[in-house]
């Protein structure tokens, strides 16, 4: 009767320690799905900041850049405006030394005088 006795008190022994090692499992896995779902929680508010933060460089980076064309843009007017400006210097420049060319041209017809057609350096008698 005892060893009938120790028998069942192995088996109730056994069925207690098998539902207090499956109530320890379960504390486990809640514990674990617990702590899960808070690092995602986590990884997701720090996704949100990190996307904020580069929303906020672009906007930055984006502003930069409109200042950088609009300069560019400015700079490009103003040189076209000097190109411009100076090709009609140019223009006029080259204007003026044709007709300084003209007034060279006649000068030197004027006052340089040409050889004679047949006698080259023959002197005058």
């Amino acid at each position: 009767m005892f060893d009938l006795l120790g028998c069942l008190l192995v088996i109730v022994c056994m069925l207690a320690m098998s539902v207090f090692v499956s109530q320890i499992e379960a504390r486990i896995e809640v514990s674990i799905s617990k702590y899960i779902t808070q690092l995602s929680l986590e990884l997701q508010e720090q996704r949100q900041q990190q996307v904020e933060t580069n929303s906020k460089y672009l906007t930055r980076l984006e502003e930069k850049l409109e200042k950088i064309k609009v300069a560019i843009e400015s700079e490009n007017e103003n040189l076209r405006a000097q190109n411009h400006a100076l090709e009609q210097e140019n223009r006029r420049l080259e204007s003026e030394n044709k007709q300084i060319q003209v007034v060279i041209d006649q000068l030197t017809q004027k006052w340089i005088p040409k050889p004679s057609p047949g006698g080259g350096n023959k002197s005058k008698r």
